[in-house]
């Protein structure tokens, strides 16, 4: 096969056809030989009615050959043209018309096609055709291609599902393998045993299909695509009756210490014979020294599986850990998971007598954290269940239970089980806790909110300015800057408190409303709900079209302002969201527009620590983030994107993480230096220190999911100021 060539700059080819019309005239297939160059593999024949055409090439002694096929007996002469209906090429009138296999199979005999993928191709084709004539005329033309080479003299069907071949064949049937024709392309394994009844090369052999759903009935020949070569398996016509049930099984039992291939391809059979769960806990009743426990197996709407546990194998007899549903759900975990420290484990299991003098108390690292996803239909209304293979071919069964798990809560338990000392907790997060979060639906605004008017609540103006308070002193100066100002009768402030101690702050603040001559509202939320949850609970108590993120580290230089930032944002393209200018009080800048995208680190813009006299004034201009300190947004913007909070679990990346989001919209952020702000500094962040790290890290991992999944550049998030401006490099 090959790749397209460029031919739109030359002249047309002309293609010379040998076609065969199958019985009945639902299908064409066109035999080309001798070519300059390949005709394109996928065209139509000009004409919106004309069916379609799917060709395969190539190359043998340095010339090209193919065949195609299309919809409908086409013959000839027609134009092929691509998807926008210009020509690539013709085919021309033919000589002559076949209708028999034979024909088809002498071409690619005569050019050396590789038929064993040209056969899997024309399946195809006759499949989606749907035609019964187009199905005979496959299998002839497995019979004209095949060479016959032994025979199949016993049929198993093993309670696990699937077919058990037996027989002899002259070429070493060993390894993957495909059966074609009414197998239509079923993978299997193969592997070969030695009979004495037989004079070599020739050999026993055995075919395991695990995903038959053909059927034998009338069949006498199978049709095998082996190492590039078709052969032919004949049926016995006096083989007896397939094997089933007890006597399916034990008859494969039998054969395994007699099968000879790679330890991949006799581990089907393996499989065949192994005991099967039954509902019960086996695991709890194996007198040896292995054990393990399931902690807790989240699941989400989207797949996403989220498993915690440990095992303890002193002895190194479990092979493989898998976890499985009654609904055919194979996900190994063995292969994939991260193994975490739980030295709890060697204390309590010492006086075990079936551990006893076993556990080597250096090795710690029993637990094991994993993520994988599944089909929703693998898990809905399912047995969940482990299976631990041992390296004797035995099994251990651990009922299990699915967890579904669609809210915020999910949070929990994942970040429970990240380690912080654990020197690989980078790859723990990118592997299996970010991919799992991710799965997550999206979050609405919080819901346990109270929203009090203040001043007579919002006024119904166009901007709601949405601003989160932890300290009443920081709002002061806010309030004062907007006082006898053009912005106060602009916008509705909204601000969103935590509920601790907050009994009398509504109170307070209606009071202060009415003096600085301002409308809006409080609304209170739990004190642990993040910086982007509070600006939702805000956005959502209130209905202007427009959004202004507002926290109290920022302040305008001069009034007038809004109407700056709102007329910078009409005369941009799309969906724009547009922030002030933001410089310290030593004239260094904060954040002034640059899509460079790799800032020092900790800033939201790459320009940080410039000198704002070098900076020029003048039009907006793009920036790389949004800063989380202020921003105009558009809501209809903002609700396409989801919200602030998106999928992130604390505060610092929230500004970059509204501008992926935003981006797929086609929104952008751009800095307008005709609006000002000083940049205060920030508040020093609450709570535990080293659950906020945390926290970042796992949210700088989703950063990346995200641009990985957009197909973007993989960057190191930025976040939103934090700390000092010492800080800044």
């Amino acid at each position: 096969m090959t790749a397209l060539k460029d031919i739109s700059a030359a002249p047309l080819a002309i293609l010379q056809p040998r076609p065969i019309v199958l019985p009945g005239g639902a299908l064409a297939i066109h035999c080309f030989s001798d070519l300059d160059a390949p005709a394109p593999e996928a065209a139509r024949p000009e004409g919106d009615a004309a069916p379609a055409w799917a060709a395969r090439f190539w190359q043998a002694d340095g010339r090209w050959h193919g065949l195609a096929v299309l919809g409908a007996a086409t013959l000839g002469p027609f134009a092929l043209t691509d998807a926008s209906g210009a020509p690539v090429a013709e085919v021309g009138t033919p000589a002559s018309v076949a209708t028999e296999a034979a024909a088809l199979a002498a071409h690619l005999r005569e050019t050396g096609a590789p038929v064993a993928e040209l056969v899997q191709f024309l399946d195809e084709a006759f499949e989606a055709s749907g035609s019964e004539a187009a199905q005979r005329f496959q299998t002839d033309l497995l019979r004209e291609t095949s060479q016959a080479d032994g025979f199949v003299e016993l049929v198993v069907r093993p309670d696990c599902g699937g077919l058990f071949l037996q027989g002899w064949a002259h070429s070493s049937l060993t390894g993957p393998l495909s059966l074609l024709g009414q197998a239509a392309g079923v993978e299997a394994v193969a592997a070969v045993f030695r009979r004495d009844d037989i004079l070599a090369p020739a050999a026993g052999f055995c075919i395991f299909v695990k995903d038959w759903a053909g059927r034998l009935d009338g069949c006498k020949v199978l049709f095998v695509e082996h190492e590039g070569g078709l052969l032919r398996l004949d049926l016995v016509p006096d083989a007896p009756a397939p094997i089933t049930g007890a006597d399916a099984t034990e008859h494969v039992r039998a054969m395994l210490p007699r099968l000879a291939a790679s330890g991949a391809s006799v581990e089907p059979f393996k499989r065949i014979v192994r005991p099967r769960f039954d509902g019960r806990n086996t695991l709890a009743e194996h007198p040896g020294p292995t054990t393990a426990a399931i902690d807790r197996i989240l699941r989400t709407p989207a797949g996403g599986i989220f498993v915690t546990g440990w095992l303890l194998d002193p002895l190194d007899r479990v092979e493989r850990v898998i976890l499985k549903t009654s609904a055919n759900l194979y996900a190994p975990l063995h292969d994939r998971w991260h193994r975490t420290d739980r030295p709890d484990l060697n204390d309590a299991f010492a006086p075990d007598p079936r551990f006893q003098g076993l556990i080597d108390p250096r090795e710690r690292l029993h637990g094991f954290v994993c993520a994988v996803s599944a089909p929703a239909e693998k898990l809905d209304g399912t047995e969940a269940y482990l299976e631990l293979v041992m390296k004797d071919d035995g099994c251990l069964f651990l009922p299990v239970e699915l967890t579904p798990c669609d809210g915020p809560g999910a949070a929990h338990p994942v970040f429970s089980a990240l380690q912080p000392h654990d020197p690989a907790l980078g790859s723990l997060i990118s592997d299996h806790a970010a991919p799992f979060l991710a799965s997550l639906p999206r979050r609405g605004a919080p819901n346990r909110l109270t929203v009090q008017p203040l001043a007579g609540g919002p006024a119904g103006r166009t901007v709601a300015a949405v601003m989160p308070v932890t300290d009443l002193a920081h709002l002061h100066p806010v309030m004062a800057c907007l006082a006898g100002q053009p912005e106060a009768s602009e916008l509705d402030l909204i601000l969103v408190a935590g509920r601790e101690g907050a009994a009398r702050l509504a109170e307070e603040l209606d009071h202060q409303f009415r003096f600085f001559g301002l409308t809006g509202a409080l609304v209170l939320v739990p004190d642990h709900e993040t910086l982007a949850g509070r600006l939702d609970a805000g956005a959502a108590a209130s209905d202007a079209p427009e959004i202004l993120v507002w926290q109290t580290s920022v302040l305008p230089k001069s009034p007038g302002w809004l109407d700056r930032l709102r007329a910078g944002a009409a005369g941009l393209p799309g969906a724009a969201v547009v922030s002030p200018m933001l410089c310290y009080e030593d004239g260094s800048v904060y954040f002034g527009g640059s899509e460079a995208a790799t800032p020092p680190r900790g800033a939201v813009c790459a320009l940080v620590g410039f000198e704002r006299h070098r900076i020029a004034d003048g039009a907006p201009r793009p920036a790389a983030a949004i800063p989380a300190e202020i921003a105009l947004i558009a809501r209809a913007a903002l609700d396409q994107a989801g919200g602030f909070r998106g999928g992130l679990w604390g505060d610092r990346f929230i500004g970059q993480d509204l501008t992926l989001r935003l981006a797929r919209s086609g929104a952008r952020p751009w800095c307008d230096p005709s609006a000002e702000f000083w940049m205060l500094d920030a508040a020093p962040p609450q709570g535990d220190p080293a659950r906020r790290e945390l926290v970042d890290r796992v949210d700088a991992a989703l950063i990346a999911l995200q641009r990985r999944r957009a197909g973007g550049p993989h960057l190191a998030p930025v976040g939103q100021k934090a700390d000092s401006k010492g800080d800044r490099t």
